[in-house]
């Protein structure tokens, strides 16, 4: 949960994200649209043995071993448990996936 909320919160100006557990490592494509960086989350996800739940009403959840991060498509702001973690600005849904702001 520390490593994705590292990812939301770092800037780096890169093409992909490295995600690594031990020896292994998977790339995580970074996307520009309108000079912002993105990620897609299921992806990101993926990589991080985690999972992205759609629920209703734009509603998503980053599920890992640790913990639940709580995300809604336009609202710039994410939730762990109670905490509210502002971010620089929303994850949004683009061709039916959800992506998250690289910032």
């Amino acid at each position: 949960m520390i490593a994705l909320l590292l990812f939301l919160q770092t800037a780096a100006a890169q093409s992909a994200l490295v995600v690594r557990d031990g020896p292994a490592q998977v790339m995580v494509p970074v996307t520009a649209s309108g000079g912002e960086r993105t990620v897609r989350a299921d992806a990101l996800m993926s990589a991080m043995g985690g999972a992205l739940v759609h629920g209703p009403s734009q509603r998503f959840t980053l599920v890992l071993s640790r913990g639940r991060l709580e995300l809604v498509d336009g609202v710039p702001f994410a939730r762990l448990d109670t905490l509210m973690i502002p971010l620089s600005r929303p994850p949004l849904v683009r061709g039916g996936f959800l992506y998250l702001p690289y910032q």
